[in-house]
C-alpha cells in the first residue's frame, strides 16, 4: 500500500512541479521581455549540449529564473543564498520550483553545496553560480569568488560565462538582456591551490566583463538603450 501511495505522490509532484515551473518561466519571459545575444550561436545556443557550470554577474534574486528560461530545454540547478529561502513561504516555494540549491553565504557554508553540485554535474545536470556572492542591482561587478572553479575542477566540466544586463526592478518594465558566451575549459593544473583558484576566478570574471562590453557594442550599433 505504501509503495502505491508513494507512486501517486511522485506522479503528483512531477505534474505539479512541471506546471509551476512552466508558469514561473512564462511569467519571467513575458514580464522581462528578454532579448538574447550570443558570442557565437553556432557553439552555444539556447540548448546546453553538455553538463557545465554557468557563471554570471548577479543583478538580483530573479537571475536564476532568467538563466533557467535562457536554456528552456535543460534542467538547471542554481546555487542560491540560503537566507532567500527564509523570507517567506511563497519565496521558498518559488526557489524550490526553480531548482535552487541553498548555500549559506555567512561564511559557514561547509562543503555540502560543493558535493551536491558535483553530484548533479556528474548526472549531466548543469549548475548555475553567481560568483559575486551578492546582488549588484545593476552596479559595478564585484570580484568573483572561486567556488565555481572548485566545482568545475572536481566535476571535470567546462565553464560557461554569461552576462545579464541590469537592473530590472519592475515586472513588465525595462526590457531585459542577456548575452551567452561559449564553454571554456579550466586551465590545466596538477594541483588545486589557492593561487590557481583565484587566477581562474579572475580569468572568468574578465570573460563576463568582455561579454558585457560585447553586448553594449551590439546595442549601440542598433541604437538600443
Amino acid at each position: 500500500m505504501q509503495k502505491i501511495k508513494n507512486f501517486f505522490i511522485r506522479i503528483y509532484n512531477a505534474v505539479f512541479g512541471f506546471g509551476s515551473r512552466f508558469i514561473i518561466r512564462l511569467g519571467t519571459r513575458v514580464g522581462f521581455r528578454i532579448k538574447f545575444y550570443f558570442h557565437d550561436r553556432k557553439v552555444q545556443g539556447r540548448r546546453l549540449k553538455q553538463p557545465l557550470v554557468i557563471v554570471s554577474n548577479h543583478v538580483n534574486y530573479k537571475d536564476g529564473a532568467v538563466i533557467g528560461i535562457t536554456f528552456p530545454t535543460n534542467k538547471i540547478y542554481s546555487l542560491t543564498a540560503k537566507d532567500l529561502f527564509e523570507h517567506s513561504r511563497a519565496k521558498k516555494w518559488i526557489m524550490e520550483q526553480s531548482r535552487c540549491v541553498p548555500i549559506d553565504r555567512s561564511g559557514n557554508a561547509g562543503t555540502e553545496w560543493l558535493k551536491i553540485s558535483v553530484k548533479y554535474l556528474k548526472e549531466g545536470k548543469p549548475i548555475t553560480m553567481f560568483p559575486e556572492g551578492e546582488s549588484s542591482y545593476g552596479g559595478e561587478m564585484r570580484h568573483f569568488k572561486p567556488g565555481f572553479v572548485s566545482i568545475a575542477y572536481r566535476a571535470k566540466v567546462p565553464v560557461l560565462p554569461v552576462y545579464i544586463e541590469g537592473p530590472y526592478d519592475k515586472f513588465i518594465g525595462k526590457r531585459q538582456r542577456i548575452i551567452v558566451g561559449t564553454p571554456v575549459s579550466l586551465t590545466p593544473t596538477e594541483k588545486l591551490t589557492g593561487a590557481y583558484l583565484e587566477s581562474e576566478a579572475t580569468r572568468f570574471e574578465n570573460m563576463v566583463k568582455a561579454l558585457r562590453d560585447e553586448m553594449h557594442e551590439k546595442m549601440n550599433r542598433k541604437g538600443k538603450k
